[in-house]
């Protein structure tokens, strides 16, 4: 199955080859910037 993914986006040309999943970061991000009201005040490392 994995190999079937990686091919499928290899023929789409994507440049880098992921699983597909949000990270947290990317996720909550995403999530406070369509609410709005929010500022980023300094950047979390986990």
């Amino acid at each position: 199955m994995v190999t079937f993914a990686i091919r499928l986006q290899e023929e789409a040309g994507l440049d880098v080859v992921r699983d597909g999943e949000w990270r947290r970061g990317h996720y909550i991000n995403n999530f406070l910037s369509q609410i709005g009201g929010f500022e980023t005040v300094r950047n979390f490392n986990h």
